[in-house]
């Protein structure tokens, strides 16, 4: 241990660590623009010229900014130079595109708009904020985000659209809100509706915005989190509330008469195809997407009943999960059974394949699935024939109506609404009473009221209470 320690202490100091000097660029490729065949270039950028006041910045890991060739791809953003506050003054702004006819198109619409550049990071406008990182990173839903780009555009953006991000506060709030209110009030004069969560329901894209922008440490907080609304005049006579008669439906017997027009049609497979079709869809409650991407796998006819795992995609015409993002197993009637089998029947007649994995609602290939226009064309023909039209003259539902006709005629007929909202593959029972809650009867307390009737005199209860038996393990007692 000794001679260790006297081997240590006789070991040289390191001197101080020595700086090594990169060597410098040839004169003239400072910025890497310069002429000649250097070797040594700086890891900067390249903006390249596309057209006058339309560029595309490179970046520094990009092979067009070694190569300094034009036409390279890559996914670099675009740039255009647009005016500033500063008179005659412009300045680059990225823009969200792709491709180089988005980045025109772009470049266009923003000129168009008259909308300016900002300078700095911190004085980003809302408009820029909304459409450069909100609506290019946050997770959407396709509808969701075409829903949120419309409203935005419709009634945000002339209002609000220029104000810097970090300079919105209370008043500009009540600015927006004051608009909003007129927009109401014009919109009830002209449809005769008259709808209390209106002005909430426009709010909600940009009180997204607002609280993706406080995730992102743009900003200290979201002045739209707690808005103060203004209070909706009450229905008047001529009026129709949209909280009490939300959603138009048919009858039982509309139903039997819109079915019986279908079949009858002089092209004999499309009318029994047309009739199936808006016959399933009622008796099942689906949506749009839903029956078209039911299969005959999917299809028990043993059981009388039918699994909903998938839908086509409004959008990309892909199959995915449903929107509630569960699976259901419903059942049905014998006689809509006994449909499916005889159109079964007559598209094996036609000569097509019966595939399992087949689509049952299907376009010319059994393995394609039905165009997403095509149940809204043929109710709409159909009411049309049957004279099922409003005062104008107009179809009363669209296809979705059929959905609605019969969680309507469920409730109306005593239905839990709980059975109901997992039925319609509801995300929650809570959608379901936010859109039929009118029709709920008006003693909604009855069934609890027998309840305690049934027990104060000593019956047996017939609500449907049972006792729960608790079959787990008992946690041991301590000692």
């Amino acid at each position: 241990m000794r001679e260790m320690g006297s081997d240590l202490r006789r070991r040289p100091k390191l001197g101080p660590a020595k700086r090594i000097n990169r060597a410098k660029p040839p004169t003239g490729q400072e910025n890497g623009n310069g002429s000649g065949n250097g070797e040594v270039r700086l890891r900067r950028g390249w903006r390249e010229t596309i057209e006058p006041g339309l560029y595309r910045n490179h970046r520094v890991g990009c092979r067009a900014t070694f190569s300094r060739k034009a036409g390279v791809r890559c996914n670099c953003p675009f740039q255009a130079h647009l005016p500033t506050d500063v008179p005659g003054k412009t300045y680059p702004q990225n823009l969200v595109a792709k491709t180089l006819r988005d980045a025109r198109e772009e470049k266009e619409r923003r000129q168009r708009e008259g909308r300016r550049a900002n300078r700095t990071g911190s004085r980003l406008s809302i408009s820029e904020f909304f459409w450069g990182a909100f609506m290019e990173k946050q997770q959407l839903r396709p509808a969701t985000r075409r829903n949120y780009a419309r409203v935005y555009r419709t009634y945000h953006e002339p209002v609000v659209g220029e104000l810097p991000l970090c300079d919105f506060n209370e008043e500009h709030v009540a600015e927006l809100i004051s608009h909003l209110e007129k927009e109401s009030q014009q919109r009830r004069k002209i449809t005769g509706k008259r709808n209390a969560s209106w002005i909430a329901q426009q709010l909600i894209p940009l009180q997204s915005a607002f609280s993706a922008a406080v995730r992102w440490k743009r900003i200290s907080e979201n002045p739209l989190r707690q808005p103060s609304l203004p209070d909706v005049p009450p229905k008047q006579e001529d009026e129709v509330d949209c909280n009490e008669d939300p959603k138009a439906i048919l009858s039982k017997d509309q139903i039997e008469e819109l079915c019986e027009f279908a079949r009858n049609n002089p092209r004999r497979r499309l009318g029994l195809r047309d009739a199936l079709l808006f016959r399933f869809t009622y008796e099942f409650a689906l949506r749009n997407s839903e029956v078209r991407g039911l299969r005959w796998a999917d299809i028990d006819f043993a059981e009388q009943r039918i699994t909903v795992n998938r839908q086509i995609d409004p959008v990309t015409g892909l199959e995915s999960t449903t929107k509630g993002k569960r699976s259901r197993e419903l059942p049905g009637p014998e006689s809509i059974f006994a449909a499916l089998g005889d159109w079964q029947a007559e598209t094996d007649a036609d000569g097509l394949d019966h595939d399992p994995l087949g689509y049952v609602f299907a376009s010319g290939d059994p393995h394609a699935p039905m165009s997403i226009g095509l149940p809204n064309r043929r109710i709409r023909e159909a009411q049309m024939r049957a004279g099922i039209t409003t005062d104008k003259g107009l179809p009363l539902i669209v296809f979705h109506g059929l959905r609605h006709s019969r969680a309507s005629h469920l409730l109306l007929d005593g239905a839990p609404m709980l059975e109901v909202s997992r039925f319609l593959g509801h995300a929650s029972q809570l959608v379901t009473a936010n859109a039929y809650s009118h029709l709920v009867p008006d003693d909604e307390f009855a069934g609890i009221r027998q309840l305690f009737t049934a027990i104060r005199d000593g019956e047996q209860p017939s609500y449907g209470v049972t006792r729960v038996h608790w079959t787990g393990r008992r946690r041991p007692r301590r000692a």
